[in-house]
């Protein structure tokens, strides 16, 4: 199963996203998927994470921007476990339909 059918790359370039300048920190020390690095093997890893922007149906207007927003502040964290492999496989795409990204 090709999973970059199913998520769009995480764009760490991204207006508001904190550059991931230290070694020690989350972000440098786990496997983004970007466009120049996308989703390859996931069975090396411990850990996935990924966002779904999605709002439809929700009190919450705005939370489809939630996942970029947790991405700010996770990938300025410091890692304290080298040992458990990590990947960000991005945002789930976007569906027509709020029943299309709940099965998703």
């Amino acid at each position: 199963m090709d999973l970059n059918l199913y998520f769009e790359p995480v764009e760490l370039e991204k207006p508001g996203l904190v550059p991931r300048s230290q070694k020690s920190m989350f972000g440098r020390n786990i496997m983004i998927n970007t466009a120049n690095t996308p989703i390859d093997e996931i069975s090396n890893y411990n850990v996935a994470i990924f966002g779904v922007c999605e709002d439809r149906n929700s009190q919450n207007i705005g939370s489809a921007m939630a996942p970029d927003s947790i991405r700010n502040s996770l990938y300025q964290l410091y890692r304290i476990n080298d040992k458990i492999k990590i990947i960000d496989l991005g945002n789930l795409k976007s569906t027509q339909t709020t029943g299309d990204t709940y099965f998703g």
